[in-house]
């Protein structure tokens, strides 16, 4: 008989199961069940409230979590700072519309008052220093090529990041701008070349 798993230490537990409950909570709402969680986590039910005291604080955990950049900032990191400046900057916007997303599903699944109320005050949420950080990472990548912009790179940086916001806010409609369409318009914007007399081009959601 093999010998049986060491229980995990009481913070990893946590961690395991929020991490677990996050995309749950996300594609699911807070409809979804404690059995739907603990087969997620790998736990047994009954662990779930060894850990939580009931099935909403461990899902306004899982909420607060999302708010969490560091998978952001990890992406970030992973951008090949050789790549040329439109393929960096698609790479940011990608992983920072995927990051509002995220917290916009929060918002979504606790949209009525007295279950939004729970997660606390937004702008608490978004952790200040860590979104300092982000904000540096977007800058130091994109500073390469600073001297081509007809904008300072901070402005840039700013334009970035709420244009990835409301690109993806579920007002929109079904057909978001994609990352690399609002890199194409950021880089060379909307207006077609009179000089050659060409009629514009459609962007492309996938340039090389």
């Amino acid at each position: 008989m093999a010998p049986r798993a060491q229980p995990l230490p009481a913070e990893q537990r946590r961690s395991r199961i929020l991490a677990a409950a996050r995309p749950l909570l996300l594609a699911n709402g807070l409809d979804v069940t404690t059995r739907q969680l603990a087969e997620a986590a790998g736990v047994a039910e009954g662990t779930l409230f060894r850990v939580f005291e009931s099935k909403e604080d461990l899902l306004v955990e899982a909420a607060r979590s999302a708010f969490d950049p560091s998978e952001h900032l990890a992406e970030l990191d992973a951008i090949d700072p050789s790549w040329d400046l439109q393929q960096r900057l698609v790479a940011v916007i990608d992983s920072a519309q995927r990051h509002a997303r995220q917290i916009m599903k929060v918002f979504v699944a606790f949209g009525k008052p007295t279950e939004r109320s729970r997660l606390g005050n937004p702008r608490d949420l978004l952790v200040r220093s860590k979104a300092h950080v982000v904000t540096e990472r977007v800058t130091t990548l994109l500073r390469p090529d600073a001297a081509r912009l007809r904008i300072p790179l901070d402005e840039l940086v700013r334009l970035v990041g709420t244009l990835s916001w409301v690109t993806v806010h579920p007002m929109n409609d079904s057909s978001p701008m994609t990352a690399a369409q609002l890199a194409d318009v950021l880089l060379h914007g909307v207006l077609a070349d009179e000089q050659s007399g060409q009629p514009a081009k459609p962007l492309d959601p996938h340039p090389a």
